[in-house]
């Protein structure tokens, strides 16, 4: 069935093809969610799934090497990429919880963290971010 594709991709080309065919054939989710389709894409996934290869967290040693690297760098991209590391790493967060999309439609201002909102002390810092990023 879709041994030219990876597995987990099915899903994501079934909705697709549904989202383009629903308006000339209203009941086309109702077929998609059949159950023959459903167990062929789950027998498919235990055939020619492959497992989830993750990559290994960033731990401190990489983190004071990438300082050891550009830290004395005058450049704003690289003093910019240093903060956004470390803060990242040490605050759990995800890369879109610190940057915002070159997709201008994809935009929102209400998910920006504000700076009246970043809290500093000696010992830590803290911020509110007001939306989920994702």
């Amino acid at each position: 069935m879709s041994a030219h594709i990876n597995p987990r991709s099915v899903n994501s080309y079934l909705s697709g093809i549904c989202n383009q065919l629903e308006p000339y054939f209203p009941d086309v989710r109702a077929r998609c969610n059949s159950p023959l389709v459903t167990r062929t894409v789950a027998g498919c996934m235990r055939r020619y799934g492959t497992p989830v290869r993750r990559k290994r967290p960033i731990c401190e040693d990489d983190i004071v090497q990438v300082i050891n690297d550009i830290g004395q760098s005058t450049a704003h991209d690289d003093r910019l990429f240093l903060s956004m590391l470390t803060t990242g790493r040490d605050g759990l967060l995800r890369l879109g919880e610190m940057t915002t999309s070159d997709t201008v439609a994809l935009r929102s201002s209400r998910k920006l963290t504000l700076r009246h909102t970043v809290r500093i002390t000696i010992n830590n810092f803290s911020f509110f971010l007001p939306l989920p990023q994702s």
